[in-house]
C-alpha cells in the first residue's frame, strides 16, 4: 500500500511541477472602433447591378479591341512608366503616364464590362 501511495504522489508530483513550469500566456488589449465604409466604396465601378446597365454580348471582343487600340508602342511606355515609379521619378513618372490615355480604349472596357458574359 506505501508503494502505491508513493507512486500517486510522485505522479502528483510530477504533473504540479508541469504546471508550474508552463509560461504564462501573453496578453494583449487593443481597441477597434467601427468606421463607416468610404462613399463610393470604389472609384470606377466594375460591377453593374442593374439590368439595364448590362449588355447582352461577349466581352472578350471589346477587350481585344481595346489592346489593339492601344498601339505598340504602349508596352516599352508602360514599362518605362512603371520603372520611373520604382525609382521615385514622379515628374517623368507623370509625363509618360500622360502619353498613356487613350480615350477610346477607355470606352472599349467600359462597354465591355457591361457584357454579360465573356468568352
Amino acid at each position: 500500500m506505501k508503494r502505491i501511495i508513493t507512486i500517486l504522489s510522485l505522479i502528483l508530483c510530477a504533473a504540479a511541477s508541469a504546471q508550474t513550469s508552463k509560461p504564462a500566456a501573453e496578453e494583449r488589449t487593443f481597441e477597434l472602433t467601427a468606421v463607416a465604409p468610404p462613399t463610393p466604396a470604389l472609384k470606377y465601378e466594375v460591377l453593374f447591378d442593374t439590368l439595364l446597365d448590362r449588355r447582352p454580348g461577349n466581352a472578350a471582343i471589346l477587350y481585344m479591341q481595346a489592346v489593339l487600340l492601344m498601339g505598340p508602342d504602349a508596352k516599352e511606355k508602360s514599362d518605362k512608366a512603371l520603372q520611373a515609379y520604382d525609382a521615385k521619378d514622379l515628374k517623368t513618372f507623370n509625363e509618360l503616364a500622360q502619353s498613356l490615355e487613350y480615350p477610346p480604349v477607355f470606352q472599349e472596357l467600359d462597354l465591355a464590362a457591361r457584357r454579360d458574359h465573356c468568352d
